[in-house]
């Protein structure tokens, strides 16, 4: 079975992240104004709700997938740790939102996101300079 790999699975991790963020950060914007009502062809809001839900498990296998490579890929441990702890809270915040258990707000959530996109970024930047030594 061959392993699947990304030359830089940091770039996907952020793209995951922001996508995510961006997600979280227009949920609540787009139900209060119902556009997502009209997306749906018969306005169902179960159907609709079941769509951002899976697309919210979309971010997270994306964004562990990324954690696992760039992980395998960095330079530091401290860097591995952090993704995983980070992606961790961000899985453990959205699977109790899909439960309905509101933990601490979407502060949690926000804050794991943007410390993947640094960590990402920080893994990325030494992995360049690296090569640009050699």
């Amino acid at each position: 079975m061959e392993r699947i790999s990304l030359k830089n699975p940091d770039l996907l991790g952020v793209a995951a992240s922001l996508l995510c963020l961006i997600h979280c950060v227009l949920t609540p914007f787009l139900l209060l104004s119902s556009v997502l009502i009209v997306i749906s062809p018969h306005g169902n809001e179960e159907e609709i709700s079941l769509f951002w839900k899976a697309l919210e498990m979309v971010f997270l296998i994306l964004s562990f997938w990324s954690v696992r490579q760039a992980t395998r890929q960095s330079l530091h441990a401290w860097i591995g740790y952090g993704l995983y702890i980070a992606w961790s809270i961000l899985a453990i915040t959205v699977i109790l939102e899909l439960v309905d258990v509101h933990f601490l707000g979407d502060y949690l959530k926000y804050i794991a996101v943007i410390v993947l996109i640094i960590l990402h970024l920080y893994n990325n930047f030494t992995k360049h300079l690296l090569h640009k030594s050699r």
